[in-house]
C-alpha cells in the first residue's frame, strides 16, 4: 500500500505540473497574441484603409491591409436594440484574434463580450462577458471548429 500511493502520488504530482506547464505555454501565447493586436491597433493609422460598407445608418465593415497583408476587419452594425461591433485581427496570414462586442441601444451597457484567442489555428481561450468557455463544452468546440476556416475565408475574400 505505501508503493501505491506514492505511485499515485508520483501521477498527482505530474499531471498538476503538466497542467501548470500547461497553462503557462497558453498564458504566454494569450500575451503574445494580445501584444500583436496592441501593435495593429497602434499602427492602424500606417495601413491600407479599405472601405467595404459605410451607410447612412452608421454601419460599416472596413479592412485594413499592410504591404498586402490583412491586419484588421472591423464591423459595425446599428441592430433595432443593440449596436453590434466585431473585430477579426490577422497576423502571418492568420486568424489570431476575435473580439465581439454588443451594447444595449438605450443604456449603453455592454449585453455580450466574447473574446477568442487562437495560435497557429488552433483555438486556446474564449471567454464570454470576461468569463472562460469550457474547453469540453459544445460551445467552445464549434468555435474552435469554425473560426479557423472562417478566418482563411476572410482572408480569401480581401485578396
Amino acid at each position: 500500500t505505501i508503493f501505491m500511493i506514492k505511485h499515485l502520488l508520483t501521477i498527482l504530482i505530474s499531471i498538476s505540473i503538466t497542467q501548470g506547464v500547461y497553462s503557462q505555454i497558453n498564458n504566454q501565447q494569450i500575451v503574445d497574441i494580445e501584444k500583436a493586436t496592441n501593435e495593429i491597433k497602434n499602427n492602424i493609422n500606417k495601413y491600407q484603409k479599405i472601405e467595404k460598407l459605410n451607410d447612412s445608418l452608421g454601419n460599416s465593415r472596413y479592412i485594413y491591409k499592410n504591404d498586402g497583408e490583412l491586419k484588421l476587419i472591423t464591423i459595425y452594425y446599428k441592430d433595432t436594440d443593440a449596436n453590434k461591433n466585431v473585430e477579426w485581427y490577422f497576423s502571418n496570414k492568420q486568424l489570431i484574434y476575435t473580439q465581439q462586442i454588443w451594447t444595449d441601444k438605450k443604456t449603453n451597457k455592454v449585453i455580450d463580450n466574447q473574446k477568442c484567442y487562437l495560435n497557429r489555428g488552433q483555438l486556446i481561450e474564449f471567454t464570454k462577458n470576461d468569463k472562460p468557455v469550457d474547453t469540453n463544452s459544445e460551445e467552445f468546440k464549434t468555435a474552435e471548429r469554425g473560426l479557423p476556416a472562417y478566418g482563411a475565408d476572410l482572408i480569401a475574400e480581401t485578396k
